[in-house]
């Protein structure tokens, strides 16, 4: 299992120019382990998964134009036996993003924010 603690400042910015951007850094990050192995298995094993937590979105004009800030959070594991390998990641990132969409047509611009990788293996592994 992974553990992750973080504290994100990200926002917009508004200059009196009439301008905006989005912003944001994380204050705080930390991230681990917990338990004794990165994953388990007696055969070949292989586990991801993905989660955008939290999402922030304002929409205007029904979903017309919809700005969002969001905190997108991928883990992944894997086993094999031969060779020995215990393995495991995690990517997070923040995002700030704008979609359109007027008369079945859409649009979608994003940008990061921030973003921390790691990987893990477990001692004497072969990966």
């Amino acid at each position: 299992m992974v553990r992750v603690h973080y504290r994100s400042d990200r926002g917009f910015d508004f200059d009196p120019a009439g301008g905006a951007r989005s912003v944001g850094e994380p204050s705080e990050y930390q991230e681990g382990v917990v338990g004794e192995t990165v994953s388990a298995g007696v055969v070949a094993t292989g586990v991801g998964a993905g989660m955008e937590f939290p999402r922030m979105a304002l929409e205007v004009l029904g979903q017309t134009v919809v700005p969002y800030l969001a905190i997108d959070t991928y883990v992944w594991s894997l086993y094999t036996p031969d060779p020995p390998c215990q393995e495991g990641g995690l990517r997070m990132r923040a995002v700030a993003g704008l979609s359109l969409g007027f008369f079945g047509v859409s649009w979608k611009r994003e940008t990061e924010l921030w973003k921390r990788e790691r990987t893990w293996q477990l001692e004497g592994s072969r990966c």
